[in-house]
């Protein structure tokens, strides 16, 4: 029987993890649309990425 391999949720390799479980992640991209900087998200990926946090941040 082959294994499939598990692959760890994203912001667990990133270093995201403090900043989404504190907040910072939802109030700089989406409330304060402060990020990325020197650009802006569009509003389909401000709204892609509402519905990640929405759902608990899935990897995929």
């Amino acid at each position: 029987m082959l294994q499939e391999a598990v692959t760890p949720p994203i912001h667990h390799n990133s270093g995201l993890q403090d900043i989404i479980n504190n907040g910072e992640f939802e109030s700089e991209v989406l409330t304060n649309q402060s990020m990325p900087r020197g650009s802006k998200l569009s509003q389909s990926d401000i709204n892609a990425i509402q519905c990640w946090v929405d759902n608990g941040y899935p990897e995929n």
